[in-house]
């Protein structure tokens, strides 16, 4: 654990920022947002750092894991429509344009991303992921074995989420030369209005922590949910993928 917490009094100074040895903590409409780097400390320590912060008085706000933020650099490899909805979800959760890059070939697409969201968006690979914790592969399916085996020198211990259909984890870590640590996700049209329900699985190599993360970055276009086995994602995507279809031709 860093310095004690108590070192660092509640801020007086009504700009609702308070510093944390090491941790940053927002005033936010609904309570406190902490900040911090989430590959140095784990869940327990943040929620021993939320005891601490109740401790001090600054208990509003904080029910569980959601409520607090984990700050973490995210590439996606793709800047199309599902890329574009993520980006804007984390965004209006509060977090930083300054964390995200997109790696786009189409200079136009690069332009919009760039415009719509302030994000920095590149056409090089090896730029784009430097320096990232998590990469998202926002490309389409046909596309997904050429972009992992580009991808495959540049990682080292990154967290992969591929929202691509239809491709299994198994051949993404094969095609990433065996990078074990990837989490398949599979979003629904929804996600372009935050109203997404996602399926997450993840393969054996990909840690608790690494979860987290992958579950808070789906979060912020929807409901998420955690399949113990891949082929459960299939019948998932059969209803919460066919199913707004079913409501929208209904409703026509």
């Amino acid at each position: 654990m860093p310095a004690s917490l108590h070192q660092h009094p509640r801020d007086n100074s009504g700009s609702g920022y308070l510093a944390l040895s090491g941790f940053f903590a927002i005033r936010q409409a609904n309570g406190w947002m902490i900040v911090t780097r989430a590959q140095k400390y784990s869940t327990d320590v943040l929620h021993e750092l939320i005891h601490e912060m109740s401790g001090l008085g600054i208990s509003s706000g904080f029910a569980g894991f959601h409520n607090y933020w984990i700050f973490m650099n995210i590439t996606f490899i793709g800047g199309g429509n599902m890329a574009s909805a993520l980006i804007g979800g984390l965004l209006q959760q509060g977090y930083s344009a300054a964390q995200i890059r997109v790696v786009e070939i189409s200079a136009e697409g690069r332009e919009k991303i760039t415009r719509e969201f302030g994000a920095a968006a590149v056409a090089d690979l090896a730029h784009g992921v430097s320096g990232s914790d998590v990469i998202l592969l926002a490309v389409k399916p046909q596309q997904l074995s050429a972009v992992a085996q580009q991808l495959a020198p540049l990682l080292k211990d990154h967290l992969v989420i591929s929202i691509a259909a239809g491709i299994r984890a198994s051949d993404i870590c094969r095609w990433l030369g065996g990078h074990a640590r990837v989490v398949r996700a599979m979003p629904n049209t929804p996600a372009l209005v935050r109203a997404a329900v996602t399926g997450l699985y993840a393969l054996p190599g990909v840690s608790a922590q690494q979860k987290q993360h992958a579950e808070a970055i789906l979060a912020a276009v929807g409901s998420v949910l955690w399949l113990e086995r891949e082929e459960l994602l299939d019948a998932l995507t059969a209803v919460s993928g066919s199913g707004p279809a079913y409501v929208f031709y209904f409703i026509e």
